[in-house]
């Protein structure tokens, strides 16, 4: 994967992206049996697994997908994206070490400074705070008021410096208050619908990236670009990486440098990527096979109780040719997950229905 820098356009710093994923998956079930060493949660029962506190089973390929092991995807991506300021959210306990102020006052300030960027640093002490200044956050966005970053800047960086739960399903503040994925995701999508789709989100977060799992095409991606953990994360290593991670960044203009600092420890979401996989996984699980001959009873089965003079035939073939993968239903959701139906959007990603037909492929 590369990131080519390019112009800066009024002030921001843009980047290019192409992106060139060619890593193939190996040795998938050693994989899935590290992971899962590290995720007690999960037991293998036969060809599926089985979640001891849901009391769900998954596929194979659900695994896959929940624990970022996914099939191999050749694909260049072209999409720029702009960055002006960056925020970094903190909320530690006093007594340890508050790393997300110590990386601001040692590496962003300097950087900042020379790039010609805004940096805040919030210090969060509770839930009604954190959600205050996401508050404060949309208005300056909508408004450029400089209430919380300067009023010329629209595209910041989100850069967190949390607890993440043991358990994989939020973030705990300093005074012990929790905040579940769900409802960060929600925020997200806010703030990105706000900034175009423009959001890059960091995580110096314990399990960070499993704020991901959940996300569907029928809403717009939460971030343009998310780096965060998938695991547990040592203090040690968030002192050590995340400044390289910016450094580089700066040094370099590019941003897949910069993750390449910090690949060994974080994942790296791209919303145009991960909108070609889940479109697959739709494709597969839903519009295919067993599934689809089920939702199309299902749908045969509605129609016919508000009409029953219609002929169930004709109805199932209308549901099968409504439901099957198609052009039209890709395009459909990649206006709403990519926001490519505004007009600062509208030749900004060149994803085609035949690029979720090749991954599906691999997928199946």
């Amino acid at each position: 994967m590369k990131i080519v820098y390019c112009k800066a356009v009024k002030g921001a710093i843009p980047y290019k992206i192409n992106w060139i994923l060619d890593e193939r998956l190996e040795r998938t079930g050693v994989r899935i049996k590290s992971k899962l060493k590290r995720n007690s949660a999960y037991r293998r029962s036969g060809k599926r697994f089985f979640n001891v506190r849901t009391k769900k089973y998954y596929s194979y390929n659900n695994m896959l997908w929940l624990l970022n092991i996914l099939p191999f995807m050749e694909r260049q991506f072209s999409s720029s994206n702009l960055v002006d300021s960056i925020i970094i959210i903190e909320s530690l306990p006093e007594d340890e070490s508050q790393s997300g102020l110590v990386l601001s006052r040692d590496i962003l300030e300097l950087e900042c400074t020379l790039n010609s960027l805004a940096l805040t640093h919030f210090d969060c002490n509770n839930k009604a705070e954190f959600f205050a200044f996401f508050d404060r956050l949309k208005t300056s966005l909508k408004e450029n008021n400089g209430d919380v970053i300067s009023s010329s800047a629209n595209y910041p960086i989100l850069h967190f410096e949390i607890h993440g739960s043991e358990e994989k399903d939020g973030l705990i503040l300093k005074d012990g208050s929790f905040i579940e994925w769900k409802v960060l995701r929600n925020l997200f999508r806010e703030i990105n619908l706000i900034m175009n789709n423009n959001l890059i989100v960091v995580m110096a977060v314990c399990n960070g990236y499993w704020v991901t799992p959940g996300i569907l095409p029928s809403k717009c991606t939460p971030f343009y670009t998310l780096v965060a953990p998938p695991n547990p994360i040592s203090v040690g290593s968030v002192k050590k990486i995340f400044p390289q991670f910016y450094k580089e960044l700066f040094q370099t203009g590019d941003l897949m440098s910069g993750y390449n600092k910090v690949k060994d420890k974080c994942a790296l979401y791209h919303c145009e990527m991960i909108f070609i996989r889940v479109m697959a996984r739709y494709f597969a699980e839903q519009c295919t096979g067993t599934a689809k001959d089920i939702r199309i009873n299902n749908l045969v089965s509605i129609a016919k109780s508000k009409y029953p003079q219609l002929d169930e035939k004709i109805l199932a073939q209308i549901c099968e040719e409504e439901i099957k993968p198609s052009e039209k239903i890709v395009n459909k959701y990649k206006r709403i997950f990519l926001q490519d139906k505004t007009p600062d959007n509208s030749d900004r990603f060149n994803i085609k229905y035949q690029d979720v037909l090749d991954y599906m492929e691999n997928y199946q």
